[in-house]
């Protein structure tokens, strides 16, 4: 098993995942669970810890540093990018799975 793929291919993995043709016309949540990302990364071939180290690198057109940054720069201007999804959809992910976290930080 793979230990990394690039961001873009995590973010529509979980695009796709939430955006299912069967959801047309209907409100979709985006709800990311640690089960979900475990699901995405035996699909991708990858080990499930490379979710983060994918979002903290972000597109490869990110210059900027820390991930609020990147996922704001992946944000703008994204749709002359021409891309299949929106680029901010695996941070927006991680900062769901980061609400769900347990513990003392």
């Amino acid at each position: 098993m793979s230990t990394h793929v690039e961001y873009l291919t995590w973010n529509n993995a979980i695009a796709s995942y939430l955006f299912k043709p069967e959801m047309r016309g209907r409100t979709v949540y985006l709800y990311v669970t640690q089960n979900v990302v475990t699901e995405l990364a035996r699909s991708l071939g990858v080990e499930k810890e490379s979710f983060i180290e994918a979002v903290k690198e972000g597109p490869p057109w990110t210059t900027r540093s820390g991930i609020c940054q990147k996922a704001f720069q992946s944000f703008e201007n994204w749709r002359a990018q021409k891309l299949q999804y929106p680029p901010y959809i695996a941070f927006l992910a991680l900062f769901v799975l980061a609400a769900e976290a347990e513990g003392d930080f």
